[in-house]
C-alpha cells in the first residue's frame, strides 16, 4: 500500500459506510424527535411525571447516539495520514468499531468490542493501521451471516498491543485480500495474520507504557 491506495481505501470505505451510517443517524433522530414531543405533553399525575422522567433519559441517550455516530465518522472524513508517530492503538480500535457498527446492525450480526479505557501507545502510522483495521472489519461483516458474532478484543503481548478479530467469517477471507491487509499493516508498523479463530494485528508497543 502506498499514500494514494490509503486515500482510495479511505474514499472506499466512506462510500460503503454511508449507507448504513445515514439510517443509524435517521433512527437517532427519530428517538429523539418523538421523545422531545412527548415532553411537551404536561404531566399531571405520579404516572405521566414517571413517562416524563423516562422520555428526558431516551431522549438524552438518543441525542447522546446522534453525536456519538456523526463524530466518529465525520472524523473519517479527511484525508489520511502516513506519517509514523506514537498513537493509542485502543481508541483506534474503539473509532473502527463504532465506524462499523450500522453496518453490522445493517446485517444483523453481533459486534462486540473489548479494550481497556486507558491508553495502549504504539509506534507506527496510525492512519494505515485504523484504515487497515476498518477494511478487515467491513470485510468480515459482509461475509458474515445473521446471527453470527464478531468480537474485537485489545490486548497486550510482550512489548506489543494487539488487536484482535475474532469470527467465523474470518477464515472465508480471500487470500489475495489477506496479503494486501497483512502488507498495508506491516507498512503501518505491525503485523497481520489469519488463524482458526479469527484475524490478529499486532503493533509495537511504546517503552514505557502498560503491557
Amino acid at each position: 500500500m502506498n499514500d494514494e491506495l490509503l486515500v482510495e481505501a479511505r474514499m472506499r470505505t466512506l462510500g460503503m459506510l454511508s449507507g448504513p451510517t445515514i439510517h443509524e443517524l435517521r433512527g437517532a433522530a427519530n428517538v429523539l424527535a418523538l421523545h422531545l414531543q412527548l415532553l411537551t405533553i404536561e404531566p399531571t399525575d405520579d404516572e405521566a411525571i414517571e413517562r416524563r422522567q423516562r422520555s428526558l433519559a431516551a431522549a438524552d441517550q438518543g441525542r447522546r447516539r446522534l453525536f456519538d455516530i456523526a463524530e466518529t465518522f465525520v472524523r473519517l472524513a479527511h484525508v489520511p495520514e502516513t506519517v509514523e508517530g506514537e498513537f493509542d492503538l485502543a481508541r483506534v480500535t474503539t473509532d473502527v468499531v463504532a465506524l462499523a457498527r450500522p453496518l453490522a446492525i445493517q446485517r444483523r450480526v453481533d459486534l462486540s468490542c473489548a479494550a481497556p479505557a486507558d491508553a495502549r501507545k504504539v509506534k507506527g502510522r496510525r492512519d494505515v493501521v485504523a484504515q487497515t483495521l476498518l477494511d478487515v472489519l467491513v470485510t468480515i461483516l459482509a461475509r458474515a451471516e445473521g446471527g453470527d458474532e464478531v468480537a474485537v478484543m485489545v490486548g497486550d503481548q510482550a512489548r506489543n498491543v494487539h488487536v484482535d478479530v475474532r469470527a467465523a467469517a474470518a477464515k472465508a477471507l480471500d487470500p489475495s485480500f489477506v496479503d494486501q491487509a497483512a502488507s498495508a499493516v506491516q507498512w503501518g508498523g505491525g503485523t497481520l495474520r489469519v488463524g482458526d479463530d479469527g484475524v490478529h494485528v499486532e503493533v509495537p508497543g511504546v517503552p514505557g507504557e502498560p503491557s
